[in-house]
């Protein structure tokens, strides 16, 4: 668990299934337009526990890392997310980061504050050389992120996801850890 001022990032756990479920089920057609198409059945309790099974898993393998992130005068509230996902060790030391905040909450700078945890962490405790971040071109809120907390442009993936059955192109944005 990390902590900031008004933040709490948690390892999912059984205990925040349900919230997690209530999470993306609220903002279902918001994090749509960024994110691949599911079925209904992703927004049932038992997918989302099979998918909390596999993602623990993927933790203690070390090739994923998800913190889920809570306000602190609200603690049992999911408003965010953040993931670093196929983390690659060896001569490489990268994975890929992904996060999707609440629709209700945005613009509060409380994902910049749980990014900037989240980052620091993995480059002094997990010791990454190599963060790497995609985004739609159009996802202009999430670029203006990236580029405040100094992640650098390194072109464009053409049709790089599926995103609501569409192949999307995305942004390739990087950041290196400052202590080599």
């Amino acid at each position: 668990m990390l902590n900031t001022n008004r933040l709490i990032l948690q390892l999912p756990s059984d205990a925040l299934i349900e919230e997690y479920l209530n999470f993306l089920t609220r903002n279902r057609e918001f994090f749509q337009k960024w994110g691949p198409a599911h079925s209904e059945n992703y927004f049932t309790l038992e997918t989302q526990k099979k998918r909390l099974g596999d993602n623990l898993k993927r933790i203690e393998e070390g090739v994923d890392i998800r913190f889920l992130i809570s306000l602190q005068n609200e603690p049992s509230r999911i408003i965010s997310e953040i993931t670093l996902t196929n983390i690659v060790r060896f001569g490489f030391q990268s994975g890929y980061l992904g996060y999707q905040t609440d629709k209700d909450i945005q613009s509060k700078g409380y994902t910049t504050e749980a990014l900037k945890t989240t980052i620091d962490y993995l480059f002094s405790e997990i010791k990454l050389h190599r963060i790497e971040a995609n985004v739609m071109p159009g996802n202009a809120p999430s670029i203006r992120l990236l580029q405040k907390l100094n992640f650098e442009h390194q072109g464009t993936f053409k049709k790089y996801l599926k995103i609501n059955g569409e192949w999307e192109d995305h942004l390739c944005f990087v950041l290196l850890n400052p202590s080599p």
